[in-house]
């Protein structure tokens, strides 16, 4: 779990600083190792565009390289970035803490799947 957060917080930071798609790999190349993580792909939108890449191995003394496809356990972490988009969207004022799912994804509304 260290490791996934480090890895997170990686890309965060590159894109923070307002690392371009093509200045990733660098930043990763430069800061990849004082990370903690043996390993990271990442995704980057730029207009509309999406660049993917990866560098590192799956895990400390693998050979095995990261590629753009290799899957990462990351636990129950996606759970704190979606709660904290949803707190964000909310202060905002474009969605409403007691919304329903259905409210936005009205398949939830039909048939078995009927929000409550």
């Amino acid at each position: 779990m260290k490791t996934a957060w480090a890895a997170i917080l990686l890309v965060i930071t590159g894109a923070a600083a307002g690392a371009s798609p093509q200045g990733i790999d660098g930043f990763i190349r430069a800061n990849l190792a004082s990370s903690g993580a043996p390993g990271i792909a990442y995704a980057a939108v730029d207009a509309g565009t999406i660049s993917t890449g990866a560098d590192g191995v799956t895990r400390r003394g693998s050979a095995d390289p990261v590629t753009a496809d290799t899957p990462f356990r990351i636990g129950s972490v996606t759970k704190s970035f979606t709660a904290l988009a949803i707190m964000q969207l909310h202060e905002r004022g474009l969605i409403g803490l007691d919304d329903t799912v259905a409210t936005y994804l009205p398949a939830f509304g039909k048939g078995p799947l009927k929000a409550v």
